[in-house]
C-alpha cells in the first residue's frame, strides 16, 4: 500500500434492478444526495473525489504494467437509502476496474436525493484519470 492510501476492508457490492424511470442524474437533481458533513452538490462531489483519492490502490496500476495515462469511467447509483449500488467501472484492466468498484462500495451512507418530497435513486458518474509515472 502506498503512503496516504487506506485499506478497503470487507466491502459488499450491491446490485439491484431499478426501473430507469426511478433514476435521476446527479447533475440535474434539485435536492441531491449529500455526503456526511455536506449540504450541497459541490461538497458531495468533492467528498467522493477525495474518498477515491484516499482509497484507490495505485499499486494495481504498476502491477498491470501500464505505462501511460488511463481513464476509468465509474458509474453508480446512490439509492433511496443513501447507499452506493449498481457500481460499474470500465476503461482500465480488470484489476483496476474492480479496485475502483470496491472503493465506491466503501463510501459511507449518504442522505438520499429527494424528488417530489420522496427519496429517489440518483445516478452518479465519475471519471478517474490516472497518470502512470515511471
Amino acid at each position: 500500500m502506498s503512503y496516504g492510501q487506506e485499506e478497503i476492508e470487507n466491502v459488499d457490492v450491491v446490485t439491484r434492478e431499478i426501473n430507469e424511470n426511478d433514476i435521476i442524474h446527479f447533475a440535474i437533481i434539485e435536492n441531491p444526495p449529500v455526503a456526511p458533513g455536506c449540504k450541497e452538490k459541490a461538497c458531495t462531489s468533492k467528498y467522493i473525489q477525495k474518498h477515491v483519492e484516499r482509497k484507490f490502490n495505485s499499486e494495481f496500476v504498476s502491477e498491470d504494467g501500464i505505462s501511460k495515462k488511463i481513464q476509468i469511467e465509474i458509474e453508480f447509483i446512490i439509492d433511496v437509502e443513501g447507499k452506493p449500488i449498481n457500481i460499474t467501472a470500465s476503461g482500465g484492466p480488470e484489476t483496476i476496474n474492480q479496485n475502483a468498484i470496491n472503493v465506491i462500495a466503501s463510501l459511507p451512507k449518504f442522505k438520499p436525493g429527494i424528488k417530489d418530497g420522496k427519496p429517489i435513486n440518483v445516478l452518479y458518474k465519475l471519471p478517474l484519470i490516472y497518470q502512470v509515472e515511471k
